[in-house]
């Protein structure tokens, strides 16, 4: 693991300009269609058959772009403007230290991308050939009847 921590400092050679800077965010919701209607979660009612989740892109005056799913608050990711991204990079602790809290998805992507390493090498893992998916949803038509018929499998 030390191996991996220490082939993601960040050095002179490094191919990322010192005066990277996060100039511009864009926020869209991502809305996809499922395949069966969602029931009820801890979270809400019926989901329905469409899910939404909020995606953000960072862009920088390098032309690095990060894009990854994240739901700070706006006044979070404009804090983000003007700042280095490797600044909130702490490659010793595995993590990024920054106000968007749990939501850094996009600054891995735009860190990953400025040091030319997948994120997960940057997290201290090799990879894997195949990822198992997994589907949490409740499906309504695998629980209650009257919805089974609109959602054959």
């Amino acid at each position: 693991m030390s191996e991996n921590i220490e082939s993601n400092k960040i050095s002179k050679d490094s191919v990322f300009q010192d005066d990277i800077q996060i100039t511009r965010i864009i926020c869209f919701n991502l809305t996809s269609h499922r395949i069966k209607m969602v029931g009820n979660n801890a979270v809400g009612g019926v989901h329905g058959n469409t899910a939404k989740e909020r995606v953000v892109r960072l862009f920088t005056n390098t032309g690095i772009e990060g894009i990854g799913r994240c739901y700070s608050p706006q006044q979070v990711l404009v804090s983000l403007l003007g700042r280095n991204p490797f600044d909130y990079y702490q490659p010793d602790h595995i993590r990024i230290q920054s106000s968007l809290s749990v939501h850094t998805m996009p600054m891995w992507d735009l860190i990953g991308k400025a040091l030319k390493k997948p994120v997960y090498e940057l997290l201290g893992n090799s990879g894997f050939e195949k990822v198992p998916a997994y589907d949490g949803s409740i499906y309504f038509s695998d629980l209650m009847d009257e919805y089974r018929a609109n959602y054959p499998d």
